[in-house]
């Protein structure tokens, strides 16, 4: 995976080995942590400030039509219900839901190659359809050429330079909404231009949208989704799995 410029990601990962000198790792990450940690943080920790802002307004905007909701068919004031119920249908529906790990490394849908390729196809249609998006990059297990049936799509979009950037943040939260309907296990993020530091050797990203070149301009290797050698079965391997 690459690894990005986001400046509190070293803070994370410095918190993450502190907690597991207090929590045993196998602990830490025990199935039912994992699912209250999701719960809890939506995928906002890697978020950068401008999307976890508009992910903030977001879980208001919810909040407040769930309390309203409560307030017309119970005729009471209600703060802490509301809330969970708001804050569990985003997690449901927004947050990366089918990419939760049940246990180690396994999800909680089984891919196949024809719905990953039709999936892929058609981001790439509604990415390049969109002048607030002007790059689309998938990386991780697939870009290693290892995806498999319990993999999930590492998904970057970059929005347009000039552009409106509550837009592509609308546009990444539609994309999560189509991910979890079609049972996809995506793990998406909105990082603008320059966000990545560097790719992992062996590694080299999917690209569905590059306006300008810009972004592939950094990097080494990578595959345009038409030239992608590995997109017909052959690109499964059904004992492929994240590291």
């Amino acid at each position: 995976m690459a690894k990005y410029n986001v400046k509190h990601l070293d803070i994370l990962e410095r918190l993450k080995r502190w907690i597991y000198t207090i929590i045993p790792k196998e602990t830490f990450n025990s199935p039912a942590l994992k699912l209250f940690r999701s719960w809890l943080f939506q995928g906002t920790l890697y978020m950068e400030r401008g999307e976890l802002l508009f992910r903030a307004s977001v879980e208001i905007v919810a909040f407040l039509l769930v309390a309203v909701a409560f307030r017309l068919f119970s005729g009471k004031i209600h703060i802490l219900l509301p809330f969970l119920v708001s804050h569990t249908l985003l997690w449901l529906v927004t947050s990366h839901f089918w990419a939760l790990e049940i246990s180690r490394k396994h999800r909680l849908v089984a891919n196949t190659p024809n719905r990953i390729v039709n999936y892929l196809e058609a981001l790439e249609r509604r990415v390049l359809r969109s002048r607030h998006i002007e790059g689309c990059v998938l990386f991780g297990s697939l870009a290693r050429e290892r995806f498999g049936t319990y993999s999930d799509l590492d998904i970057i979009l970059v929005p347009a330079a000039g552009g409106s950037a509550f837009i592509a943040y609308s546009i990444s939260l539609r994309e999560r909404v189509l991910a979890f309907f079609q049972c996809i296990p995506i793990e998406l993020y909105t990082y603008r231009q320059g966000f990545f530091r560097d790719i992992d050797e062996g590694e080299s990203p999917l690209v569905l949208k590059d306006v300008g070149g810009r972004l592939t301009g950094g990097m080494p290797r990578f595959y345009f989704l038409r030239d992608y050698p590995f997109m017909e079965q052959s690109f499964f391997n059904p004992e492929g799995k994240d590291d």
